[in-house]
Formats: structure tokens, C-alpha cells, sequence
């Protein structure tokens, strides 16, 4: 089935139909996986282009407020602990990250203004304060409505690995998108290190699966700083891959672009 692309559609045609299911339901838990089954499916038909954007998609995420309110130490853990509290009565599945992180902060801004009303609590109102101001300082996007360049300076220190990514090379390395990796275009879900992948073109791996003869997609490693636009719900759409970097397009909004691949594949 090598080179013949309707075929290939018509055999991850179902696959495709898991992700569209997982990415169009009620909660936004399962979307890197939803994004990884497109991606599998995109990189077996010859979309590489599409196939390396729905890869980034599975990349780290921005911390939650629930995360960064697990964090908080000393005299205020104790105010970060109830707010998380309220977080899980108030908050459901299919709440987005970054409306939970402004309901949160509204909440924080509530309970400012009750406590400027008693003087006797001034204590609570100062931790409030402070939780408030370290919130507010890393506040994320909602969709749809951010200038990018609002954005905060994203760092290592702001995001979540989600899971790792083993190599198939039987080296036992993983990875956690800080390297590059290269995945088979032939075999379902086996991706290689640069040094297994060197083995096996040059006929020193012992491992059975993947072959000499197959192609390779180069990953690069994830760009912390070109995140920012998929940060406010876009993504780099169009131009073409060149030795597997990107180069040109222009940036449209992830739905729109989900739009687009649904229909390719006759999907509703």
C-alpha cells in the first residue's frame, strides 16, 4: 500500500473517526491523545505537513490553575488548598483550562472585595493578594480572544509534560519533546532516537520491526518559544515541509484547521 494514499485513507478511515469523536466531545482530557491518533493517521497518508502540526497539538501544556495552586507553600497553602477545593465542586470535565483560570481568579477578586468590607480579616485579604498577583502574572489565553503578543514569557518552569515517547530501537531512551525524534511513515507508532535510526539504515539493528527501505518523518524538538501561537489557539497552517522544518503559511485558528482536515476526509 506504499504510495497509494486513497487506500491508505480508507484503511485509518476509522481511526480518524476516533479522533474526530475524542476532539469534538465534552471534555478536553483525551485531546492530546485525539491529537496523537491524527497524527498517526495523517503521517501514514502522506500529509506530512498536517501530520507535524497534529504532532505539536500532543505537546507539553501550560500549567493549570489547579497545578499552580498546588504549588503554593507556607502561610498561604493553607487559602490555596480551599480554592483548590472549590475548584472541584465548581468546575466540570468539559471546562476549558483557561476559563477555570479566570473563574479562579474572579473568585480570588470576590472574596478581596468581602474581606474590604471586615477589617478583622485583613490577614486572609493579604493572602488573597498575593495569590491573586502570582495568578494573574501567568494567566493564560482564552480562546479566541488573546493578542499573542499579551501573551506572559512562557518557560520551562510554566508547562507539563504530558507523557513520553520510547524509542523503538530497543535502546530504552525516551523522550519528553526536549530532543528530536524520528517516526516511521510505514509502521504504526514506531519512532527512533538518531542513533537507533542510524543503526537501522546501516544494517547494525537487531530489533524485527521497521526495515531499511522505510521513510522516516524528523520530529524537531519542541519549540518553546514557537508554542506561543498554539498557546492562544492557533496553529501554522499551509507552506510546505523543507528537510522537515515548516517554512512558510500563515496562522489560523486550530478549529478551522480541524475543520479543513475533516472535511479532506469526508468526516462531519
Amino acid at each position: 500500500m506504499q504510495g497509494d494514499f486513497v487506500a491508505a485513507r480508507a484503511l485509518f478511515h476509522k481511526n480518524m473517526l476516533t479522533a474526530h469523536q475524542m476532539l469534538t466531545d465534552d471534555t478536553y482530557e483525551n485531546d492530546a491523545d485525539a491529537y496523537f491518533i491524527l497524527f498517526q493517521c495523517l503521517l501514514h497518508t502522506g500529509d506530512d505537513a498536517n501530520a507535524l502540526i497534529a504532532f505539536e497539538l500532543t505537546g507539553p501544556s501550560e500549567k493549570t490553575v489547579e497545578i499552580r495552586l498546588s504549588e503554593i507553600r507556607g502561610e498561604d497553602q493553607f487559602i490555596a488548598r480551599e480554592l483548590m477545593e472549590f475548584a472541584s465542586e465548581k468546575f466540570s470535565p468539559n471546562d476549558a483550562p483557561a476559563q477555570r483560570y479566570n473563574v479562579i481568579l474572579d473568585e480570588l477578586q470576590r472574596r478581596m472585595h468581602l474581606d474590604d468590607e471586615d477589617s478583622e480579616r485583613s490577614t486572609s485579604t493579604k493572602a488573597y493578594q498575593r495569590i491573586y498577583s502570582l495568578l494573574a502574572e501567568k494567566r493564560p489565553a482564552l480562546e479566541g480572544s488573546a493578542d499573542p503578543s499579551q501573551l506572559y514569557e512562557i518557560t520551562y518552569s510554566d508547562i507539563v509534560i504530558n507523557w513520553r515517547y520510547f524509542c523503538g530501537g530497543n535502546c530504552g531512551g525516551s523522550w519528553d519533546f526536549e530532543t528530536d525524534m524520528n517516526i516511521c511513515k510505514y509502521c504504526w507508532d514506531t519512532p527512533f532516537c538518531q542513533n537507533c535510526l542510524r543503526k537501522l539504515q546501516g544494517g547494525e539493528s537487531k530489533m524485527l520491526a521497521c526495515d531499511v527501505a522505510h521513510k522516516w518523518l524528523h520530529v524537531p524538538r519542541w519549540n518553546l518559544r514557537g508554542s506561543t501561537g498554539i498557546r492562544d489557539g492557533t496553529v501554522n497552517v499551509g507552506g510546505e515541509v523543507v528537510d522537515d522544518q515548516r517554512v512558510g503559511g500563515e496562522r489560523v485558528r486550530i478549529k478551522e484547521w480541524l475543520s479543513t482536515i475533516w472535511q479532506q476526509w469526508g468526516i462531519e
